[in-house]
């Protein structure tokens, strides 16, 4: 079906002379797509089906297009760090870019400004800049050092050590040409496959900031604020974080744009985008904020703003509804906004997005990372989950709060990808391989899945999302981890998640949940067990599970907490019954078992730890192991209530005036019924 889909979409918009299939696909979109499953797998998570090929193995059946943008150069990227030793010496405070850039190539030439703070004594500057950029001058304070290359790190040799605490200034004036060609390569150029522009655009997540200027690669240290120019022809535009100060002339054939972003922001967040590009400006107007500008760098290309202006319009109502769910856009009093760049998927640019094309689930996944990723960025990249499966559930909410409905099938094909395969867990155990962290199956489609799943457990969508808005207050403009966003819901909703994250998050897997049920005399028996793709990771997932009870006057929605693994209920159940469906709204990646009627349900499932002695018993009967006074139910072998009230242990209870028979004893908060016998 994927292959009769992909003729169809050749067929349904024109191709550049020249360019491959391959190619074609990177940047295009469907525009008379079918309202399909179909769709939803191509737009949403596709359009490299090659490449994707060769990841299904590992990383699941489809890519969502932010993880292929990540992720398309495949494997372990070399030269990967988790920290360059020296660089936590100081506190990036201010980074000044004053670059030479053209769309003709990814050559680059400029001066880089960083104003930091040391942390302790320095007696060394140490910063990460690509080998392949040659250093002209490197100043500290204004005079120029000597200075050392290791591969990519750049070490400056200070004759006057900088005091802890105090502030100094280092100026790197470099050029060259970084590797060209993948998308771990920093600064990229491109034309366009289906619209024909040709594009510079930087992508530096997660370690390749480097690749374009001079960098401290660390989550930890948000930069305060900085200013990024770019100097290029004057047919071009570009675009970059912040707001717009000033078109300057800098000669007669060239102009300078001056950008000036005055929020914290992460060192792979600042970008560059440089093409022949036309102006398309929108504004949202949420409730709760001043009003949006939404500023749009779309190709000169006179097809391209016309196939996309409705899917950039939708902006708007985005920009809106998440301003009502996660708080104001972190960044109103600058901007939002888009510039259009030859790769298939986006990548949240602080305050700018980049992306490929334009579709509902793309441009809500990059506009929620506004909030989470960019608001408050993760602090490890091991725990991507915050960034990327945060954005992937936006995706979900926007169509569950605007699109009356589209919300079902997203994540139908959400839990299809993820449970294509049995293992994995969100959290990214080995950050050296790029795959893995931005893998679609796991860090954005299950990382979205297990959002859900949490805001099932909290069983309250106020005070859920009040959570989520005093997470993005408490940490927002700075950076998070998972341990601190589990204590703060944890003491906001009232809720203990730690069994949540050990089994949706650290652990592996899903599991698979069967239902015996007896539906008699208004009453139903229900009896749910499950087994797990994983067990050695997780045996047993301890979550509530609703079922829908479907009968003819109205279905009714049981909810029960799985604690054990096999959990019982009784409901009241009048009429017939026509049917039972296993979590209707798609709480918990889960694949259905079998769902079969057991006649002696009410007899056959007895508690383990409390027993009733004697037994049988003709006058009294007493349990072990009950604790305290329990409310409890006595039903007999039609399912008929012949006894209730509360148990006291000490006291036991009078069974004279039962008819001789089996019955069921049910206890308030155990998951089972205890069976006993009176005799004559």
């Amino acid at each position: 079906m994927a292959v009769l889909l992909l003729g169809y979409l050749v067929q349904s918009r024109p191709r550049r002379p020249g360019s491959s299939l391959l190619n074609f696909m990177v940047d295009c979109r469907l525009k008379t797509y079918p309202k399909s499953m179909l769709y939803l797998y191509l737009c949403r998570m596709k359009f490299l089906p090659i490449l994707i090929g060769t990841l299904m193995a590992n990383y699941g059946f489809s890519q969502h297009p932010c993880s292929i943008s990540k992720t398309a150069s495949g494997g372990i990227v070399p030269g990967v760090h988790l920290d360059v030793p020296g660089t936590n010496a100081y506190d990036v405070r201010y980074v000044h870019l004053d670059l030479e850039l053209e769309r003709t190539s990814n050559a680059i030439a400029g001066k880089a400004t960083t104003v930091a703070v040391a942390l302790q004594p320095l007696s060394q500057y140490i910063v990460e800049l690509h080998s392949n950029l040659s250093i002209s001058n490197l100043s500290i304070n204004g005079q120029a050092v000597p200075y050392q290359r290791n591969g990519n790190v750049v070490t400056a040799t200070l004759s006057n050590s900088i005091l802890q605490g105090q502030t100094f200034s280092a100026s790197i004036t470099y050029a060259g040409s970084p590797p060209n060609g993948g998308f771990f390569n920093g600064l990229s150029n491109g034309s366009s496959p289906s619209w024909g522009n040709q594009v510079t655009w930087s992508l530096s997540q997660p370690y390749s900031a480097r690749d374009w200027w001079p960098a401290k690669q660390s989550l930890t240290d948000k930069i305060d604020s900085c200013r990024i120019w770019i100097s290029t022809s004057t047919q071009n535009k570009a675009g970059s974080n912040g707001l717009l100060e000033a078109i300057t002339p800098v000669s007669n054939n060239r102009h300078r744009f001056e950008w000036l972003h005055k929020h914290p922001i992460d060192y792979y967040l600042l970008s560059v985008s440089v093409s022949t590009y036309v102006e398309y400006a929108i504004t949202a107007y949420p409730v709760n904020s001043a009003p949006v500008y939404i500023l749009n760098y779309i190709y000169d290309n006179p097809g391209t703003l016309p196939n996309f202006q409705a899917d950039i319009d939708e902006t708007v109502p985005m920009m809106e509804e998440f301003s009502k769910l996660f708080g104001p856009y972190p960044f109103a009093d600058e901007k939002y906004g888009h510039c259009m760049a030859p790769f298939s998927g986006g990548m949240e640019h602080q305050t700018m997005t980049t992306q490929g094309f334009f579709n509902r689930d793309l441009t809500a996944h990059e506009l929620g990372h506004q909030w989470f990723g960019d608001h408050i960025t993760c602090s490890y990249w091991r725990e991507i989950w915050l960034n990327e499966g945060f954005a992937s559930y936006s995706e979900y909410l926007y169509r569950e709060q605007v699109q009356n409905g589209n919300a079902r099938s997203w994540m139908d094909a959400t839990h299809t990808n993820v449970m294509s395969s049995a293992g994995g867990s969100v959290y990214v155990p080995d950050t050296t391989d790029v795959n893995r962290i931005f893998s679609g199956r796991l860090t954005y489609d299950k990382g979205a899945a297990i959002l859900h799943t949490m805001r099932s457990i909290a069983n309250n969508d106020s005070v859920f999302f009040s959570g989520l808005r005093l997470y993005l207050q408490t940490y927002g403009g700075s950076t998070a981890s998972v341990a601190q966003f589990k204590a703060l819901m944890e003491n906001h909703t009232g809720v203990n998640f730690s069994d949540f994250f050990q089994e949706w998050y650290y652990g592996e897997g899903f599991p698979t949940f069967s239902v015996e049920y007896l539906h008699l005399n208004d009453t139903l028996w229900l009896s749910v067990s499950q087994t797990t793709s994983v067990p050695t990771s997780v045996p047993f997932f301890n979550v509530p599970l609703e079922l829908r009870v479907q009968r003819p006057n109205g279905d009714t929605l049981v909810r029960m907490n799985l604690t054990q693994p096999i959990s019982t209920a009784i409901v009241p159940c009048s009429g017939s019954l026509t049917g039972l469906v296993i979590d209707p709204n798609q709480w918990l990646l889960n694949q259905d078992g079998s769902i079969t009627m057991n006649g002696n349900l009410h007899l056959t499932h007895v508690g383990n730890s409390i027993q009733p002695y004697p037994n049988p018993s003709s006058e009294k009967v007493w349990l072990t192991g009950l604790a305290g006074n329990t409310p409890f139910k006595i039903i007999n072998v039609a399912g008929r209530e012949v006894m209730s009230g509360i148990w006291n242990p000490s006291e036991g209870k009078s069974i004279e005036t039962l008819n001789p028979g089996v019955y069921a004893l049910w206890l308030e908060d155990i998951g089972r019924p205890v069976r006993f016998i009176k005799q004559h």
